[in-house]
């Protein structure tokens, strides 16, 4: 396991502002845009991520597993999103508006993980009900009590994950807003002006239709 306070370059004892300190010193010196190396720059953000939160870092402390490390999640989510709409696009991904469309992606998926979270937690709430109605009167197991605990635990747990899932995307979001994409015009571009002319031909005759800029 990574030593994070190795990754910052700071004691154990360091306080909060000399982590931050440390985080920014690092962050100029091995960010990928200026040169540096994107494996130690992954790890500085990590180191970071856990020890300027007061409850990750006491865990850690504590020699408790990391927890979801969140930030590759959200550079591999960005990733996943912009080779989608590379492969899918081809060479009219000049003409595409990658910003906009990536910025698109993540507000949906953050509505339907919020619809979910409303669902489960309606459920919970369902489920409690139907369980303040049901009595039992025997002295075995109330397995039907169990099964409703049960449902309500798995509930809570998926809870949990889609909390940290919303944390990926709010992350995201703030990774792609950093990034800015000047489409070119689809009949001025080369490369649409060509599929203008497979399209139509030489004489203007209708072959098919148009692909989607």
């Amino acid at each position: 396991m990574t030593d994070h306070y190795e990754a910052l370059g700071v004691d154990k004892n360091a306080t909060h502002e000399e982590i931050k300190k440390a985080h920014r010193r690092k962050v100029r010196k091995n960010h990928p845009d200026k040169g540096g190396d994107p494996e130690k720059f992954m790890l500085v953000q990590r180191a970071y991520e856990i020890l300027s939160n007061e409850e990750k870092r006491r865990r850690y402390d504590n020699g408790e597993p990391d927890p979801p490390n969140t930030i590759h999640e959200a550079f591999s989510y960005v990733a996943g999103m912009f080779k989608s709409i590379m492969n899918g696009a081809g060479e009219q991904l000049i003409c595409i508006d990658v910003i906009g469309k990536m910025q698109g992606f993540v507000a949906t998926d953050k509505l339907k993980m919020k619809k979910q979270v409303g669902e489960w937690e309606a459920k919970i709430i369902f489920l409690g009900q139907v369980k303040a109605r049901l009595s039992h009167k025997g002295s075995r197991q109330n397995i039907l009590t169990d099964i409703l605990d049960q449902q309500v635990r798995e509930l809570r747990g998926g809870i949990k994950s889609a909390e940290h899932q919303a944390e990926v995307l709010n992350l995201a979001e703030q990774i792609v807003k950093e990034y800015s994409f000047n489409p070119e015009s689809p009949m001025t571009s080369d490369r649409a002006r060509g599929a203008f002319e497979v399209t139509f031909g030489m004489g203007g005759a209708f072959r098919g239709s148009f692909a989607t800029f």
